[in-house]
């Protein structure tokens, strides 16, 4: 389950980075959201790492 999260918050950060240039007043903030969930999704696929293998 936490490496389906960890997926998803990776690719759901990548694309938020992304599309982030689009929305010039809000730029800064959206980037910072998906530092953040790219962050977690990373922290998250780290933590599983022993398990899964």
């Amino acid at each position: 389950m936490f490496e389906v999260v960890s997926v998803v918050s990776v690719l759901a950060g990548s694309v938020l980075s992304m599309k982030a240039q689009k929305f010039a007043r809000h730029t800064e903030l959206l980037e910072t959201c998906a530092g953040v969930m790219l962050l977690g999704g990373f922290g998250l696929l780290g933590s599983m790492l022993r398990q899964l293998a």
